[in-house]
């Protein structure tokens, strides 16, 4: 909970990360987005109550990104609990409709960890490695994508996405 209460704190990763806290990067010309925050989950770091407090935060989302990474899932994407019971944000699922991201990563469901679909002409991506019993299960989610990118050919892109942690905080890669 140390980002949370104080984000100043990320400057101790070091050069060349980029923490995204409700915040963008530009890396070889695709736009990458962040945002920690999801649904009141425990006592965990980053909890908003549903409605109102998170649709502000999914308001921040720009249109213009190419690839949105959020801690949760959207509704009905990837989103199943262990007792089978859908868990993503549907307020969540309102903004990455109206933004559409090339891809859409997020971990924090661990059941669905390690499994991409492709809906509405989005990639998502539930990246966790470990599973529901915190155990290292998933490998490194790595998605080639050769197509249009933003209206200019630019050949095959390499997102490479997985956590230690068993949610999406990074390594990311473009090669």
């Amino acid at each position: 909970m140390v980002l949370e209460l104080k984000p100043a704190a990320a400057a101790l990763l070091g050069a060349g990360v980029n923490y995204l806290f409700d915040s963008g990067v530009m890396i070889d010309n695709v736009k990458f987005w962040g945002s920690p925050w999801q649904p009141r989950f425990n006592n965990w770091a980053f909890n908003l109550d549903r409605g109102e407090p998170l649709r502000e935060k999914w308001a921040l989302i720009p249109k213009d990104l190419d690839v949105l990474v959020t801690h949760g899932p959207p509704l009905g994407i990837l989103d199943l609990n262990g007792e089978g019971r859908p868990v993503g944000d549907a307020d969540l699922a309102d903004r990455v409709l109206a933004v559409r991201p090339l891809v859409h990563a997020f971990g924090h469901i661990h059941e669905r960890g390690g499994r991409v679909i492709s809906r509405v002409g989005t990639i998502f991506a539930n990246a966790p490695i470990l599973d529901g019993m915190y155990a290292v299960t998933n490998e490194c989610i790595v998605i080639n994508v050769v197509e249009a990118w933003r209206g200019k050919l630019v050949g095959s892109r390499f997102i490479a996405i997985s956590s230690l942690s068993g949610h999406v905080f990074g390594p990311w890669a473009l090669v």
